[in-house]
């Protein structure tokens, strides 16, 4: 003895096969109508401003009393329709158009009931289905200060309302200010990531039923699979079997085609309801798809995420790695309100420093000393024709640096043949800037193998142009010159 489970064929498959294969093709030399072969009713598929196939309006021929083909899926005749920044909600046998204004787009309006259930619903006559689409869900990041849209990103469950990455951040952020947060639209309160939870657009069929269940629990019931038990004598089929199989097969599709809840039973449920129920059930169904709907709409409605700043980057350095750009260290330019602030010594190993183009703001040791900064200079030949330059700070505009000591600091220049070199220790040139009780103690200046009289070679111990500089208490000891007779070194001290 065996059992052997109740199985339901896929016959609309084969149906929905031969539709679609009827609409598609043509006979040598003449238009196939489908009606002749008993597909006479024709649904029309409105996209609305989407399109399915790169077409906004399909049209599709189905036998009378049939289900109909949902667009899905991206290898059909029939895909899912896609439009730029919205969403499907469902298709409507009905919608009532709201015309824009100064050439806006058109409004659509949709009654939930007209809703268009495919597991259930049949075609009797001629129709046309809308698509009914909603405003993506989309998270919006804008600088508050300007109102500019730095970022945007659709939301999904993976990729739900959050903060940007350290990385988005950098990219997309000032980098001449402090960020201070994420806020909302008034700039006052803040944006609780945390209490934002993602909006499904709309429930899956279990979750559908599964609610359905509970509201009509004498009409929608457990399914109970029936099981036959059936005794095998032979092991092999002969024709005469073959044939009784077939003839199941085709009652089993007649019974699938006649029953149209079996898909229900896939989701561990059967039918148990009179036409007015299944109407009463049908009724609050589009009402629970539209709740959904609307959740999601307003879940959405003020996802503008405002990114306030205040002028100027203010960094607090309390270990090396404050001042890490990537394998090198540098400064980077915090604006003329921004600043360093060092709260600790800090011994950089004689690590690798990058020259600074221009640097605006404060830097205050507050006393500190900072050991072994390695500013290695590279040049290459490339810089033959306008000569290689560099300095800790390349300019200094609107800077003040102060209450610091560099301690066995060493400037390196590398450069090939035939490059002219204009280097200084701290900065080439300086406009309304202040240095302010600095001390270098202990200071390396090499100039390399490449200054052997063919180039130019200007080197500053400090400041190379100090016209725009207002010096007060700076002094240097221990400097140590690695330089050949005909470099031309300007030293402060």
């Amino acid at each position: 003895m065996i059992t052997k489970k109740t199985k339901h064929f896929p016959f609309l498959t084969i149906l929905l096969a031969a539709i679609i294969i009827l609409t598609g093709c043509s006979r040598v030399g003449q238009a196939l109508d489908p009606a002749v072969l008993g597909y006479d009713m024709e649904v029309t598929y409105n996209a609305l401003g989407g399109l399915i196939n790169q077409r906004e309006i399909r049209l599709t021929n189905y036998a009378d009393n049939s289900l109909i083909f949902e667009p899905r899926g991206s290898s059909n005749l029939l895909v899912e329709p896609i439009k730029t920044n919205y969403t499907l909600a469902g298709w409507y046998t009905d919608v009532t158009e709201i015309p824009g204004e100064d050439g806006e787009e058109p409004e659509y309006k949709f009654d939930p009931q007209d809703r268009w259930d495919f597991n259930v619903d049949r075609v009797t006559e001629d129709m046309t289905l809308y698509a009914r689409w909603v405003n993506q869900a989309t998270a919006q990041y804008i600088d508050a200060k300007t109102d500019e849209v730095i970022f945007s990103k659709d939301l999904t469950s993976s990729s739900p309302l959050a903060p940007l990455s350290e990385t988005i951040l950098d990219l997309v952020g000032r980098t001449d200010a402090t960020f201070l947060g994420y806020f909302q639209e008034n700039l006052d309160d803040e944006i609780d990531f945390d209490a934002y939870e993602f909006v499904y657009l709309l429930p899956t069929e279990k979750q559908l039923y599964d609610q359905l269940a509970e509201e009509f629990p004498e009409n929608i019931v457990t399914f109970e699979e029936v099981e036959e038990e059936v005794e095998v004598e032979e092991t092999k089929i002969d024709t005469a079997a073959a044939e009784e199989l077939e003839d199941e097969l085709e009652d089993n599709i007649e019974q699938e085609n006649d029953s149209p809840w079996l898909f229900l039973n896939e989701l561990g449920y059967d039918l148990n309801a009179d036409e007015d129920e299944i109407a009463e059930i049908r009724y609050r169904k589009n009402e629970i798809i539209e709740e959904y709907i609307s959740r999601y709409e307003d879940n959405n409605k003020q996802n503008h995420i405002y990114l306030v700043y205040e002028d100027g980057l203010n960094i607090t350095v309390e270990n090396t790695q404050d001042l890490d750009a990537g394998g090198n260290y540098s400064f980077k330019n915090v604006g003329e309100e921004g600043s360093y602030i060092f709260e600790s010594d800090l011994n950089f190993g004689d690590a690798n420093f990058s020259s600074v183009d221009e640097f605006s703001g404060l830097i205050d040791g507050q006393n500190h000393v900072l050991s072994n900064i390695h500013l290695k200079l590279t040049f290459s030949k490339r810089d033959a024709l306008e000569g290689g330059s560099g300095a800790l700070f390349k300019s200094l505009s609107k800077a003040t640096i102060k209450n610091i000591t560099f301690k066995d600091m060493v400037l390196e220049i590398s450069a090939p043949a035939g490059v002219d070199v204009t280097a200084a220790t701290l900065a080439l040139t300086a406009e309304d800037s202040i240095i302010e009780n600095v001390t270098f103690d202990g200071l390396t200046i090499k100039t390399g193998n490449s200054d052997n009289g063919r180039s130019n070679y200007t080197i500053s111990d400090f400041v190379l142009d100090d016209s725009g500089l207002t010096v007060k208490d700076v002094n240097a000891t221990n400097i140590n010159y690695e330089v050949s007779e005909f470099a031309n070194i300007q030293s402060a001290f």
